[in-house]
């Protein structure tokens, strides 16, 4: 039911249908915004000497010589700037 001008109504079904899609819209953006980008990548991308790991996958690193990230998005510059500096503690990557 809703208020407006002191009368209350009943919403249809529809109605209620685009009430929770605005609300569960509202609510997925909000999350989105708070995820720890560093954090989450950091959980599955890690490096060493000697190799990269990413999620359950190896790769050898010894006979690479350079990586090209390649991220688009609305995450795409903190992703890759986060992923430059497991792979290359330090490194500030320049982005296009």
């Amino acid at each position: 039911m809703s208020k407006s001008s002191g009368e209350e109504r009943e919403f249809t079904f529809a109605e209620s249908i685009q009430i929770a899609d605005r609300q569960l819209e509202t609510w997925f953006r909000e999350s989105i915004k708070q995820i720890d980008i560093e954090m989450a990548l950091s959980r599955q991308m890690n490096a060493d000497d000697s190799h990269l790991h990413i999620g359950k996958w190896l790769y050898p690193l010894a006979q690479k010589k350079r990586i090209v990230l390649i991220a688009a998005g609305k995450a795409a510059v903190p992703m890759c700037a986060c992923a430059a500096d497991i792979l290359i503690p330090g490194y500030s990557p320049i982005s296009i």
